[in-house]
């Protein structure tokens, strides 16, 4: 027994170890990702290498590209607590974790749903000399609709985690009122 609970116990340890460098990697490119959006949208924004292609150019159509920028921000930081609060030990089958697992299914499915109405063929970004940084839009300038399916299928993975991760939770609870 004492074989098994020490197997148990170097797994564990394992777990808590990689998910605290996943943690930290995730914060990482997160912290990454938010100075490079900030920097393409001020050099986007400023003259004379800022650059806005979208249809009549009004500016209610950047909100598509704002909202994919910030749910994917959202996306790293929400997995990076995950896997910090994983690293520190705690247990991955709790109540928090469910309800993390949910708000990432919709911070995917808003990604997909907002990608529904960039306007096709357009573009923000920044272009000096061969440099070009940009967000544009993944649909063909013909005006098909373009879906985003990984976004969907992801988001249904990550709701259909949080259900299992819900009877994890349930069960945590049972095994911890039983000690």
């Amino acid at each position: 027994m004492d074989k098994r609970l020490r197997d148990i116990n170097a797994s564990k340890q394992r777990l808590v170890s990689l998910a605290r460098r996943l943690g930290v990697a995730f914060l990482v490119v997160f912290a990454l990702y938010c100075i490079g959006a900030i920097a393409v949208a001020i050099y986007a924004l400023w003259p004379p290498n800022g650059f806005i292609r979208i249809g009549d150019g009004s500016l209610i159509l950047l909100a598509p590209f704002l909202c994919g920028a910030i749910t994917t921000g959202l996306t790293l930081y929400l997995l990076s607590r995950m896997f910090a609060e994983i690293g520190r030990g705690e247990s991955p089958f709790t109540r928090l974790r469910v309800r993390q697992l949910q708000v990432l299914g919709a911070l995917f499915l808003l990604t997909a749903v907002s990608n529904l109405f960039v306007i096709p063929g357009s573009e923000v970004g920044a272009q000096d000399g061969s440099l070009t940084l940009s967000f544009y839009s993944p649909q063909p300038a013909e005006g098909t609709i373009d879906v985003d399916f990984p976004s969907i299928v992801i988001a249904i993975i990550c709701f259909a985690l949080s259900l299992i991760f819900k009877y994890g939770a349930l069960l945590q609870c049972e095994t911890d009122d039983l000690m």
